[in-house]
C-alpha cells in the first residue's frame, strides 16, 4: 500500500519538472497541472529544492524497476556540477539560486543552512546509498567540504567557538542559522569515508558544541532561528535574524551522529538537556507541542504550531540518540533530509539493478 501511495505521489511530482529546462517548479498545482514561481524567488529555483529529490526517486525507480521515476531527476546533479557560477564563489560551493530557464546560478549567496543545506547532504548520502560507486558524487561532496572548511568555517571571539558562515558579496557574512547545525552530523558521517577522517570528525564535534552553546546562552535555553557572530561577543541573537524557536531537529541530529561515531557521553547529555527544556517550555498537556515566538523572553509565548518535522525528525533523532547502535545502523541505512531511513544498496544490489546502473551511468 505504501509503495502504491509513493508511486501516485511521484507520478504527480514528475509533472512539476519543466520540460524545456528540466528544472522542478518551486510550486506546482496538481489540479491545474501548472507550475509557478513565488515572487521572492525571482526567476530562480532554490538549490536545496533542485538537489533534494534524488535519493527518494532513485529508490522508487529501483523498487518499481522503472527508470521513468528518476531519469529526469538524476541528471540535475550533473547539470549543477557543470553550470557556470558568479565571480567570487569559491570552487566547490554552489550558490542558492538557479535561473529556471537560463540554467545558470544567479547571485553569489551560498549557505549550508536554509536554501542550500540538503543539496550538500544528498551529494554524500546518494554516494553512500549507491555503495560508494559513483566518483562524481564523492568528488562534488569532497570539494564542497574542503571549500567550506577553507572559506566558511570560522572561529568566534572570545569563546573560540567553531561556526559555519554563509557567503555573500564575495565574503563570509558571519550568519549561521539553526538549519546549518546539521553540518556537524554530516561532517561526522563524511569522516567515516573521506580522507582526513579525524579532521572532519573533530570539525563535526566542534560545530555541534557551538549549536549547543547557542541553545544554552538564551534565557529559555532554546535556540533562535539564526545568530550573527560578532568579534568580541561570540554571537548575537537579534529580531532581524529570527528569535523564534520552531522545534527544529538539526542540532539533535548532529548529536545523534556524533554519539554513534564517538560514544562520547557529552552528546547524549546535550540532547537530554534540550529535551528537558522542550518539555518545560513547549509541551502543552493533552494537546501536543508548540514552538516559541521569542527565545529571549521568560516565560516564553508559544506560537501554537506543532511542526511536522517534530516527530519525523526531532523526536526520532532523540530516540536514536538514546538507542543501541543496532537500531537503524548507519552502515546499512542513510537518512533522507526528513529523517526517514533508506536501506543502502549493496554492490550486488547495484549490479542486479539495470535501472540503477542506467540511471547512475553519468556519475562515474
Amino acid at each position: 500500500m505504501l509503495l502504491e501511495r509513493a508511486t501516485r505521489i511521484a507520478d504527480v511530482l514528475l509533472r512539476s519538472i519543466e520540460p524545456t529546462s528540466g528544472m522542478p517548479w518551486p510550486t506546482y498545482n496538481p489540479a491545474q497541472r501548472k507550475g509557478s514561481m513565488p515572487k521572492w524567488h525571482g526567476n530562480s529555483c532554490i538549490l536545496a529544492e533542485v538537489g533534494t529529490l534524488q535519493l527518494e526517486f532513485l529508490r522508487l525507480a529501483v523498487l518499481r524497476n522503472d527508470t521513468r521515476y528518476a531519469e529526469r531527476i538524476m541528471p540535475l546533479f550533473e547539470r549543477l556540477d557543470t553550470m557556470p557560477k558568479p565571480a567570487g564563489v569559491p570552487h566547490g560551493l554552489f550558490p542558492n539560486f538557479v535561473h529556471m530557464k537560463q540554467l545558470r546560478f544567479v547571485r553569489d549567496h551560498v549557505a549550508f543552512g536554509a536554501l542550500g543545506d540538503s543539496f550538500y547532504e544528498y551529494l554524500l548520502k546518494l554516494w553512500l546509498f549507491t555503495d560508494r560507486r559513483y566518483a562524481r558524487l564523492k568528488r562534488m561532496y569532497a570539494e564542497s567540504a574542503k571549500a567550506a572548511r577553507e572559506h566558511l568555517v570560522l572561529k568566534s571571539t572570545p569563546g573560540n567557538l567553531t561556526y559555519i558562515s554563509e557567503w555573500k558579496t564575495k565574503r563570509a557574512s558571519h550568519r549561521m542559522d539553526h538549519m546549518a547545525c546539521f553540518m556537524g552530523g554530516l561532517f561526522a558521517l563524511a569522516s567515516q569515508t573521506l580522507d582526513g577522517h579525524q579532521r572532519y570528525l573533530q570539525l563535526g564535534a566542534e560545530l555541534t558544541y557551538t549549536c549547543y552553546e547557542i541553545y544554552q546562552r538564551q534565557p529559555t535555553k532554546l535556540s533562535p532561528e539564526s545568530v550573527t557572530f560578532r568579534a568580541g561577543a561570540d554571537f548575537a541573537s537579534t529580531k532581524a535574524n529570527g528569535l523564534y524557536y520552531l522545534l527544529r531537529p538539526e542540532a539533535i541530529e548532529s548529536m545523534f551522529y556524533l554519539w554513534r561515531f564517538t560514544h562520547d557521553v557529552r552528546f547524549r547529555e546535550m540532547g537530554w538537556q534540550i529535551f528537558v527544556t522542550m518539555q518545560r517550555h513547549c509541551r502543552i498537556d493533552g494537546a501536543g507541542w508548540s514552538g516559541l515566538k521569542d527565545v529571549t523572553k521568560v516565560p516564553p509565548v508559544k506560537d501554537d504550531l506543532q511542526q511536522t518535522f517534530l516527530f519525523a525528525e526531532t523526536f526520532k533523532y532523540l530516540w536514536l540518540l538514546f538507542s543501541d547502535d543496532d537500531q537503524v545502523p548507519l552502515d546499512r541505512f542513510v537518512f533522507n533530509t526528513e529523517g526517514h531511513p533508506l536501506l543502502r544498496m549493496s554492490g550486488a544490489d547495484v549490479e542486479r539493478s539495470a535501472v540503477a546502473r542506467r540511471l547512475l551511468a553519468n556519475f562515474r
